[in-house]
């Protein structure tokens, strides 16, 4: 019996030394260790895996599977020491194991890795818990390359920075007696891809597939010359614990109110991420009360949407110029209800419109121009940098902005915008945008984001370009108004302006909708009222869910309520309203220049939409709050997203504002010329009767006038022969 246990413990003795081999630093096994002429970022991935005892390539096979997978198989701290003048060659390494050979683009700035940057202690210590994360930078150092190892192992170094919490590195942050790393997962970018993916260091991402492997390291001791006592040898070792992280399978959708209170044109758009989170959690830490989240935010500049090909043909060829140097053809304006634009035709003239035959055809033109008048947001529009022409050239008229197929009703697809930005190489006058690689314009974004997103306090920063916020579930409540918030009711002629005149004998009081307030963070359980007494299109109202996602929607929360087998858990969905933007989409006029005038408008074809966009949003991390009011940090694991919406046609257009299809100006004007002869049938001959009394008038003066000056001759005359 005795001999029994002696194996048993003889077997999870030899494990340890060779887990903690395994996972102990490379350079701590080999002579460079307290060398100072070596330059750890140079040595080969594989010779630094081969100096490890007990490692064996035999345990590292390539494989195909269905999803991408990446294991980070060793992490190395090199040369640490508390004196600062000898931290010249520290660096923390990390050593990935690609089984599926995947070519990662190894340049890539979306290569990183999350790292717990703050505890609930200090100094921090093994019983101290991360309360904050943040990503570092991963610089390429090696890649397996002979024949038979290519692309197996990539060694990458960490590139260290100061966080923005408290100004310290890692370096300076970290235990001298024990250097604690909490890293939650690595994201790494595939050639051909624009988003990374994110790899955790536990569950089946850890080198043996238990959820208790690692993710926690804790390094003590020193390389040979960096410690105290500069003559020993190297006393460093690493302990390897758990970490507690969560991943997320991250969808987006977006929610646009009908109106907004700065007017018309303007809509608000609600972005809005969902996700499912294990039930457990909530069970031992409580309340979901804050996420943090990372993100970079820009607006688009105006995107011109058209339906008229010929226009769509010449101006495609000038995109990114300025007007001073585009010919003098097409030319468009902003909508007939601007009171900004002097060369919008007044109501009087749009009513005199309902009587006068149709105008030229917009490609029947001598010499035209083009631009932007200043109805766009008060401002000229000297260079258009976007153009889409609409599904089958279709009349935008039809569109319904809440359509199933965006593109089949006038507007334009996420997915046909986003490889719009991702491809447009036109221009670089503004450089590029710090993100992929530094391959998007920034000409095709504005100077700024809206000033009612910015944000700047211990929580995070909101600002254009690159943004991070831990979102309050009770202190960053996200709201909007609508246009009976703020608008008063409309007087007849403000309706005719903006519905035209059927429409307006149909609008009381201009458009019905009230702005909302709601929490940044719901979250849904099998119980929630609103999955089960709630239709679509309320659902989509209710959780500002974009109508043609909810089927979607529905499905994630089922799928997360659903326990299906052993290795399966109950799960709860977490609704996250990170932004409230303005979308702005307002219908344009395209005409020709004509005798030293602008003329022959034409409306039902074009309209103009900028809008926010986020790229490489990601969810760092999710913070809980229980009833004794601690908190408990749990770093997600997600991949990064790229969010543009799609661009949908403005709630009025073309004929529904105003403009009359030339059969019912006719029709309209006949029936107003019979209307007139009927009415006034019985007075007709007095109304003759003056019409030519007042034609004749001036006749009749002037004779008299004639006659007054002859008059005035003869007596004259006679007075002077007397």
């Amino acid at each position: 019996m005795k001999s029994i246990y002696r194996k048993i413990a003889a077997f999870f003795a030899a494990a340890l030394i060779l887990f903690t081999t395994l996972f102990s630093p490379a350079p701590a096994t080999v002579s460079a260790a307290g060398d100072n002429d070596v330059k750890f970022d140079d040595t080969d991935v594989l010779d630094d895996l081969q100096s490890i005892e007990g490692f064996n390539i035999l345990n590292y096979p390539y494989y195909p599977s269905a999803e991408p997978e990446m294991y980070v198989i060793n992490v190395s701290e090199y040369c640490y020491s508390f004196y600062e003048n000898l931290r010249g060659n520290y660096g923390l390494y990390l050593y990935v194991y690609n089984p599926n050979g995947l070519y990662i683009d190894t340049d890539n700035y979306g290569n990183c890795v999350q790292i717990a940057v703050k505890y609930d202690s200090t100094p921090i210590t093994e019983e101290s818990h991360p309360m904050d994360y943040e990503k570092f930078s991963l610089q390429l150092c090696s890649v397996s390359s002979s024949p038979t190892t290519a692309r197996l192992f990539y060694k990458f170094k960490v590139i260290d920075h100061r966080s923005r919490w408290d100004n310290k590195t890692l370096a300076e942050r970290v235990n001298s007696n024990g250097r604690r790393y909490d890293i939650s997962g690595i994201e790494l970018v595939r050639e051909g891809h624009s988003t990374a993916d994110e790899y955790p260091l536990t569950g089946k991402y850890s080198l043996d597939g238990q959820s208790d492997a690692y993710g926690s390291f804790l390094f003590s001791g020193f390389a040979a010359g960096y410690g105290p006592d500069k003559d020993a040898g190297s006393t460093l070792k690493c302990d390897i614990k758990k970490l507690e992280t969560v991943q997320l399978n991250v969808k987006h959708t977006f929610y646009r109110t009908k109106t907004s209170s700065k007017g018309m044109g303007y809509q608000n758009q609600i972005d809005t991420v969902y996700f499912s989170v294990p039930k457990r959690l909530f069970d031992a830490y409580g309340t979901l009360q804050r996420i943090k989240a990372e993100w970079y935010e820009y607006r688009t500049k105006p995107i011109l949407v058209t339906s008229n090909k010929e226009y769509y043909d010449w101006i495609s060829k000038y995109i990114g110029m300025s007007t001073d140097k585009v010919p003098d053809d097409f030319y468009f304006v902003t909508t007939p209800y601007e009171e900004t634009s002097k060369d919008i035709p007044t109501i009087f003239e749009q009513f005199l419109d309902l009587f006068t035959p149709p105008g030229h055809n917009l490609i029947d033109y001598t010499n035209v121009m083009w631009n932007v008048s200043e109805g766009y947001k008060g401002g000229n529009l000297s260079t258009l940098y976007y153009i889409f022409p609409t599904k089958d050239w279709c009349d935008i008229k039809e569109y319904d902005p809440y359509a199933e197929d965006v593109e089949l009703s006038g507007g334009v697809s996420s997915n046909r915008l986003y490889e719009y930005i991702k491809g447009y190489n036109k221009t670089i006058q503004n450089g590029y945008l710090p993100i992929k690689n530094g391959q998007i314009s920034a000409d095709l974004f504005a100077d700024d984001i809206d000033e009612s997103r910015k944000m700047d306090n211990e929580r995070g920063k909101i600002q254009k370009g690159y943004s991070y916020y831990d979102f309050d579930a009770d202190l960053d409540l996200q709201s909007w108004l609508g246009w009976s918030d703020t608008n008063p009711d409309l007087e007849f002629w403000e309706k005719f302006e903006m519905y035209g005149m059927w429409g307006s004998l149909h609008v009381k009081d201009g458009p019905i909708e009230f702005g909302r307030t709601v929490a940044p963070i719901q979250v849904l359980t099998p119980d929630s009222k609103e999955l089960k007494d709630l239709q679509d299109p309320q659902l989509s109202d209710e959780l500002l869910i974009n109508s043609k996602d909810v089927t979607e929607f529905r499905k994630a929360c089922n799928d997360a309520f659903t326990v299906d087998g052993k290795d399966d858990e109950e799960k709860y969905v977490v609704l996250f309203r990170f932004a409230v933007t303005d979308y702005y989409s307002e219908d344009v006029w395209l005409g020709e220049w004509k005798n030293n005038a602008r003329d022959n408008y034409e409306i039902d074809q074009s309209y103009i939409a900028d809008e926010t966009v986020f790229l490489d949003f990601d969810v760092i991390q999710l913070s809980f709050l229980d009833d004794d009011d601690q908190w408990t940090v749990i770093a997600a694991v997600s991949n990064p997203i790229d969010i543009v919406n799609d661009i949908t046609p403005p709630t009025h257009v073309g004929d529904d504002d105003g403009g009359w299809p030339d059969w019912l100006k006719w029709t309209v004007g006949i029936i107003a010329l019979i209307l007139i002869v009927v009415l006034l049938w019985p007075i007709l001959p007095y109304i003759i009767k003056a019409v030519i009394w007042v034609i004749a008038l001036p006749f009749k003066l002037i004779g008299m006038i004639v006659k007054a000056i002859k008059n005035a001759v003869k007596k004259r005359r006679r007075n002077n022969e007397e």
